[in-house]
């Protein structure tokens, strides 16, 4: 949908790879090389390096022809990659005194819980994008509170409003919305301003919220003919 072509964008997942998942990416890529350099001399663990190798250099492919890029579609093939990294550590826990790079490790996997804590509660927090998210949430909430539980109609809310409220339904027009409205059954009805030309009627709003992704052009309205809680 995008319009990108297969293949532009082909060096990207090995960057991705090499710039989020540091520094274990590093023994992973010499465990790799391993694998085709010095096999194994036992053929059941060549077998399994070679899957492993598999698993990884074929998805990694894939995902450099697909135009469609981004980091966290790597995380399938992050298992492969742990486990050729976590033999090649083996290997150098072998070759050296087991005192001092068992605390090493200890120590880096300390500071970088405690990284990965700070940027998820207290940084991440701050963001524009997760705080909107945050008030789809909370609009989730009000609609799961309608007496009745009414159905949602989805003209065209973002995803998020879906997935908070455990749905995967499709969307429907505005004149079926429009048509809803105006029945007794109660129903909520989520639609994009100014995206869609013909509003339906508004019975009472449950909220107005900026799109996640794009909060300077577009909008959402939620309605409902349902009674307000406690009426």
């Amino acid at each position: 949908d995008s319009g990108g072509m297969p293949l532009l964008s082909f060096y990207k997942p090995p960057l991705y790879f090499f710039s989020r998942f540091a520094p274990w990416c590093i023994p992973a890529a010499i465990g790799l090389f391993r694998v085709f350099a010095h096999p194994a001399a036992d053929e059941r663990q060549r077998m399994h390096e070679r899957f492993l190798a598999s698993w990884f250099l074929v998805g990694l492919a894939i995902f450099a022809i697909a135009p469609h890029q981004r980091a966290d579609l790597l995380l399938p093939l992050i298992p492969a990659a742990a486990m050729l990294a976590g033999r090649e550590l083996a290997r150098w826990l072998d070759a050296r005194p087991p005192a001092w790079p068992m605390k090493a490790f200890v120590a880096c996997a300390a500071i970088a819980t405690v990284l990965v804590a700070v940027d998820r509660h207290i940084v991440k927090r701050q963001d524009p994008i997760v705080q909107r998210t945050a008030e789809w949430k909370e609009c989730a909430r009000r609609i799961e509170a309608l007496p009745g539980h009414p159905p949602l109609m989805d003209v065209g809310a973002p995803m998020a409003l879906q997935m908070f409220l455990n749905l995967h339904q499709p969307r429907v027009s505005m004149e079926s919305a429009r048509i809803a409205l105006q029945d007794d059954a109660p129903v909520v009805v989520a639609y994009s301003e100014p995206a869609d030309e013909r509003a339906p009627p508004l019975a009472r709003e449950i909220a107005t919220l900026p799109d996640p992704v794009r909060p300077k052009e577009s909008r959402t309205r939620i309605v409902t003919n349902a009674p307000a809680p406690g009426k």
